[in-house]
């Protein structure tokens, strides 16, 4: 590889147009994530080409190539964080800010993707809410400049190609086998992102490569873009990915790279506006995903075109000043920073201090909850409890199965009693413990999991990278497998989040259910949702006076078009449907406190245990008996209608 090349500047561009288009919900993007994948197919072929080309001249350098990279990531890096953290501190609740602090701690060593692996499942902070979130693949591509010089060293001059090809092969299986059981992992760690690099590492170094790309370049990029095009437009995150089907924008990246002298690459990668950003895609990946985590937090969560349309504009116009007056003159610095050292201390030791005074703040806030003491003490007081609120929660079952575990909790029938199943996924257990406040006398039979839809083939609907997705699968085999149990039951009752899933999957269910038992099945609708958990809404209030106030206006109205949908559907199968948003919501305002000191909800849809119960007594009062619940054959209130038809604008 000589010199630089336009093309591939080009190609960089359209790799960080597709991830800020994925990030900004802009649709026709669903696919933009793959960007990060061209990424690394790009960091493959450039840094193995200046690799060989030092080792091939003697004047390779461990050190000198660290350094180099350092000053090529790091400052501008340091920047965004430093700014990021700034900002949370600001606007972030302690349970965010918390996290951050975590992220940062991770993110400045070049340890971000495993911060996020570690901290993955379902109950982990939202990422909606995690401005570092897409560090993740920094780190990858960090560890990644520490192992592939001494790989090369070790193996130059003959070795090379063979190894990397062995290594690549290795990571593309093993990414392939592991990913629906390790579906985190496989997406976050280095080892199975390997392969991706190894794409471009072997165009760099092949020697057919570079014959393809003189001869009939121009053919290349042509392939190249309908790869690229193909892969951003049909593939999503619930295909297998990272695995066998990465190969495919892998493919289209590499033709477009070894392609990128052609004619062809002239005429479209190459024109300056690709270049230009392709020059500024470092930055503006930095900058993006902080920009929307802050503007969906702060100004509207929904992202409607206008916004979406703010945020491209936002994120380049905090880019372009990174890039020019921080990522480019650092960079330039790196490149003689071993040959100048005493001219350039100052500006080392200040940014040393800067990191150092940066992590030790992170960490003071991440190991002290997220500073609460930022807030009201009669606002935290009402908040800093939130970790024993989820223990109530997701411990009361003990109360009804007091000698089962939460996996076999009622997995009996009792006879001369209504055994009702309740179905779910962790809203499950929000349906079990108002089930039993209203009807204990009832016996109940639990089968929920969380982030785990309760329907056939279930497998088909998450995706790979879904956490514990493999047990979801497993759970759900179990339960709806067990055939003599389902024809015992009298009621089985499903109780999810919903606008998660799949209707159709939900429909097979339905059916398979009635084609292996006579209980009456019912359906209850979605709680309340919110635009950020009620925690953060309640401290963002500023104080209690008028936190109810507050929070009801950061209600999710998009919830009555999915419980209207719910409805309809629970009609066409004739299945009796719970409103749980008329009961949630009186009047169209959203029960905020349950009791005097417990809010109603945990996150921005889990009741607290407290709510359960309150609608627990709400679902007795309305229906009186659990036949009438059954018979009952539910329409929307006119408060519902109402709401339905000021978000449409009606």
């Amino acid at each position: 590889m000589q010199g630089y090349i336009p093309g591939i500047d080009g190609l960089r561009a359209i790799a960080v147009i597709a991830v800020l288009g994925h990030h900004a919900l802009i649709p026709g993007f669903q696919g933009g994530f793959l960007g990060v994948d061209i990424f690394f197919v790009i960091s493959g072929y450039l840094i193995t080409g200046i690799v060989m080309n030092e080792l091939a001249g003697g004047t390779f350098s461990y050190r000198r190539f660290l350094v180099r990279r350092a000053a090529r990531l790091f400052p501008a890096m340091l920047a965004v964080t430093a700014v990021t953290f700034l900002a949370g501190t600001v606007f972030f609740p302690p349970s965010l800010l918390g996290d951050l602090g975590g992220s940062v701690v991770y993110s400045l060593p070049g340890l971000a993707n495993i911060y996020f692996w570690l901290s993955s499942g379902y109950f982990d902070a939202q990422g909606a809410f995690k401005p570092l979130l897409h560090f993740w693949s920094l780190g990858v591509e960090q560890q990644f400049y520490l192992v592939l010089p001494l790989l090369m060293v070790a193996v130059y001059p003959r070795g090379i190609f063979g190894v990397i090809l062995a290594i690549s092969l290795l990571s593309l299986i093993a990414s392939e086998a592991a990913l629906h059981a390790y579906g985190a992992a496989v997406f976050y760690l280095m080892p199975f992102r390997i392969f991706e690099f190894g794409v471009g590492a072997l165009g760099a170094i092949s020697a057919s490569a570079r014959v393809i790309g003189m001869r009939f370049g121009s053919v290349a990029v042509a392939v190249g873009f309908l790869l690229l095009a193909g892969s951003l437009l049909i593939l999503t995150e619930n295909h297998s990915l990272p695995g066998f089907l990465s190969l495919l924008p892998c493919a289209g990246a590499f033709l477009c790279i070894i392609g990128a002298r052609s004619p062809l690459a002239s005429r479209t990668l190459a024109r300056a506006p690709f270049v230009y950003v392709g020059r500024i895609s470092y930055s503006l990946y930095l900058v993006h995903w902080p920009i929307i985590v802050f503007y969906r937090l702060l100004i509207d969560s929904s992202l409607d075109p206008a916004d979406q349309a703010a945020v491209f504009l936002l994120s380049f116009a905090a880019a372009i000043p990174l890039y020019h007056f921080v990522e480019k003159p650092f960079r330039a610095m790196g490149k003689g920073i071993l040959n100048g050292p005493q001219r350039r201390q100052p500006a080392l030791a200040a940014g040393a201090a800067a990191a150092v005074i940066l992590v030790v703040s992170a960490a003071d806030s991440w190991g002290n909850r997220g500073w609460f003491w930022r807030y009201p003490s009669e606002l935290v007081q009402l908040t800093e409890h939130e970790t024993m609120l989820w223990h109530d929660r997701n411990n009361y079952w003990r109360e009804i199965c007091p000698d089962e575990t939460m996996e076999e909790c009622g997995r009996s029938i009792l006879p001369g009693s209504r055994n009702i199943l309740v179905l779910g996924d962790s809203h499950g257990a929000e349906g079990l413990y108002a089930l039993n406040t209203a009807f204990p006398k009832a016996h109940y039979l639990a089968a929920f999991r969380g982030a785990c839809p309760p329907f056939l083939d279930v497998g088909k609907i998450l995706p790979p990278s879904q956490p514990e997705r493999a047990e979801c699968v497993s759970h759900m085999e179990r339960v709806l497998g067990d055939r003599k149990l389902l024809s015992q039951v009298d009621v089985i009752v499903f109780s999810s989040l919903w606008n998660l899933y799949d209707r159709t999957a939900l429909s097979r269910t339905v059916d398979y259910l009635r084609s292996v038992s006579d209980a009456d099945i019912v359906i209850f609708g979605p709680p309340a949702r919110y635009d950020a958990p009620m925690p953060q809404l309640l401290l963002r209030a500023g104080e209690l006076a008028r936190a109810e106030e507050y929070i009801r206006g950061h209600t999710a109205w998009w919830v009555y078009d999915v419980n209207s949908e719910l409805e309809d559907f629970s009609r066409q199968k004739n299945l009796s449907f719970v409103n749980l948003l008329d009961l949630n919501c009186p009047d169209a305002q959203c029960i905020v406190f349950a009791a005097p000191d417990v809010i109603s909800t945990i996150d921005d849809n889990h009741w607290t245990l407290e709510m359960s119960m309150l609608m627990g007594q709400a679902l007795r009062e309305r229906y009186g008996s659990l036949d009438d619940l059954i018979e009952d054959d539910t329409v929307a209130s006119e408060e519902e209608n109402a709401v339905r038809q000021r978000t449409d604008g009606g």
